[in-house]
């Protein structure tokens, strides 16, 4: 004896739900990836292009609010991925944070900048 044409119209229609969860479930993981993918690579090319003294508000205007702004200097500044020496480290007083959430670990990139508001230092974390 075969299944009844009811239970294999709700077998098929409990398929086709599965399926349509299953492909909503898909598209929002890739649009995820792909935006982060796209937000990285931008923050990223600005961070390549900014140069030591340049103002603080260009680089706000750039990349627009950070994630964070501190005040006060680091234990440790970087110039990519060099420290910079006590004496140059010493006049960052203040800085900009842009963290980028991923999947699995945030990427941030800081921007460190003197008390005349001038990029002293600036490294990518991820």
């Amino acid at each position: 004896m075969g299944a009844t044409p009811i239970i294999r119209r709700g077998v098929v229609v409990a398929c086709l739900i599965l399926v349509l969860i299953a492909t909503v479930i898909l598209a929002v993981a890739l649009w995820s990836i792909l935006s982060t993918r796209a937000r990285v690579r931008s923050v990223h090319s600005i961070y390549l292009v900014v140069q030591e003294g340049t103002e603080k508000q260009k680089v706000l205007d750039m990349l627009g609010p950070p994630t964070e702004e501190r005040t006060g200097s680091p234990r440790q500044i970087y110039w990519e991925d060099n420290v910079l020496p006590p004496e140059q480290a010493q006049s960052v007083t203040m800085s900009l944070e842009y963290r980028i959430e991923t999947f699995f670990l945030p990427i941030s990139f800081e921007f460190y900048f003197d008390k005349d508001g001038r990029l002293v230092g600036k490294h990518r974390r991820d």
